[in-house]
């Protein structure tokens, strides 16, 4: 059985694979890190709220097998290309600097 990090499970796409990882038989653990604390409820599901401009303290969660980055907003939501840039491209990359050595797998949904 294989676990799984899920960053950006409360967007549109993030939501559709945190739902195919939950049904799917080969991951016993699926991990999720969030901002705010969803109402997601299943046996599977480890739920992780944390800030990410911290991301760095949270590097143990990221020794797992696989891991789906789908961290993303637009222009409109960010407010400055600033804060666009942090979100699509900076926490993108840090996650994966903390997952080298720790994850079989590594995707990035963007």
């Amino acid at each position: 059985m294989k676990t799984a990090l899920i960053l950006g499970a409360t967007g549109l796409v993030g939501k559709e694979v945190l739902k195919q990882a939950l049904e799917d038989p080969i991951y016993s653990k699926i991990k999720i890190l969030v901002r705010h604390p969803q109402e997601i409820q299943h046996p599977k599901l480890e739920e992780i709220v944390i800030d990410f401009r911290k991301m760095e303290q949270y590097e143990n969660e990221f020794a797992v097998d696989h891991i789906y980055c789908c961290l993303g907003t637009t222009i409109k939501k960010a407010k400055t290309k600033e804060k666009f840039r942090l979100v699509d491209y900076e926490y993108p990359l840090l996650a994966a600097r903390l997952s080298k050595g720790k994850a079989e797998k590594f995707l990035v949904i963007s």
